[in-house]
């Protein structure tokens, strides 16, 4: 259950992974975690065809910790000590992002695509730090993951190739790389690579949209479509292989805990005084939203307090190690301490009409979707006077 509460509107986040024959046999691997999402890949020793001469960004993770939170303490030395193997194998990694981040639902993912099209970017380099256990014993793996951007949401196709390799010592790993990238037949056009990995952290998700911190006043009139935790789906052309049988498992497993997140859902959304109707979410199709007389849209965000904070552009202080999270009581509010970079979710709404984005009244922020959503429906009902 706990890959369940980091997945909602895109379940991209939690992963299984199969580790390189070249390092291990089946039989040595129990269990493996990486930052590829739960995608469908080819995975080999060819790099895609252009990635010698075009650009590409990078997305980093980290293992969780043992109470839960995530490890993202330190992704950006990471970054920094993985950006010089890129370079020296000519991989021009313009820019890095916490896998988290770019993942927290549905409309950030969107945002970041459109940036990365905007910035012509060809392939994705999936840097991640793994927890895993080989002969039941346990170990941490450096996983590099390359592969092409098919322009969308969903990042990448099934079944499309991608460049492999996994190690104790991160250096081995780019010293693989490099030898692949000296042996592959393509032209090597990147050569004014920067030193330093340039680290990004949020993307603009308002557009043209007003934000607002409050909730919409139009709501005793207007339907509100609550967003379903999305399946995860499963092709039928599934590439061959450990990794691939291993994520469909996962997938499988998922997607049933995902049916029973959504039965969860509905009940928990009968405290809604108002007109809703639960609902898919494609953030490109508000005017399809609209012809169902959806005009406002409820969806979560799940990444650290911080990171959602500078998405929803409230003031953010550098310095701030916690969060104060109000939560709504039958005898007044009582307030939560949570850190900053913790994990949490964060509801918020959306006009389908014109994209503001409707925050409510006060950090409502939680450790569970379950707990976030209570404090949003307590606090939007406080602010009705119901």
């Amino acid at each position: 259950m706990n890959h369940l509460l980091r997945i909602f509107s895109l379940l991209l986040i939690a992963m299984l992974w199969g580790a390189s024959p070249a390092h291990c046999q089946d039989d040595d691997i129990e269990n493996l975690n990486a930052a590829t999402g739960l995608r469908f890949l080819d995975f080999g020793n060819k790099l895609p065809d252009d990635a010698l001469s075009s650009r590409s960004i990078v997305l980093v993770s980290m293992p969780t910790k043992a109470d839960g939170t995530t490890g993202r303490t330190g992704w950006e030395a990471f970054a920094t000590q993985a950006h010089k193997g890129l370079k020296k194998a000519h991989i021009d990694a313009v820019a890095y992002y916490y896998y988290d981040d770019v993942m927290a639902n549905t409309d950030v993912t969107a945002a970041f695509v459109k940036e990365w099209r905007a910035r012509r970017i060809s392939n994705i380099v999936f840097l991640s730090k793994v927890e895993l256990k080989i002969r039941k014993k346990p170990s941490l793996r450096n996983v590099v993951v390359i592969t092409s951007f098919n322009g969308k949401s969903s990042l990448t196709k099934t079944g499309q190739l991608a460049w492999m390799d996994q190690n104790k010592d991160l250096n081995n790993v780019m010293k693989k790389l490099y030898k692949t990238s000296q042996r592959d037949d393509q032209p090597v056009e990147n050569n004014l690579i920067i030193d330093q990995p340039e680290i990004f952290r949020s993307t603009d998700l308002f557009g043209k949209g007003k934000r607002y911190t409050s909730f919409s006043i139009n709501l005793k009139t207007d339907k509100v479509g609550v967003v379903k935790f999305r399946k995860i789906n499963i092709p039928n052309d599934i590439p061959g292989g450990m990794i691939n049988k291993n994520l469909m498992k996962q997938a499988k497993k998922m997607n049933a805990e995902i049916d029973r997140a959504n039965d969860q859902l509905a009940e928990m959304m009968k405290q809604y005084p108002f007109k809703y109707e639960m609902l898919d979410y494609n953030p490109s199709k508000f005017k399809e939203l609209r012809k169902q007389g959806i005009q406002v849209i409820l969806i979560p965000m799940n990444t650290s307090g911080k990171a959602i904070q500078e998405f929803l552009r409230y003031e953010v202080d550098p310095n701030e190690t916690d969060i104060i999270t109000v939560k709504q009581k039958p005898n007044g509010a009582i307030f939560r301490s949570i850190p900053a970079n913790a994990p949490v979710y964060k509801w918020y709404m959306r006009s389908t009409i014109n994209g503001a984005i409707y925050l409510g009244d006060k950090w409502d922020a939680d450790e569970t979707w379950q707990e976030a959503l209570t404090n949003h429906l307590n606090n939007l009902r406080s602010e009705y006077k119901m």
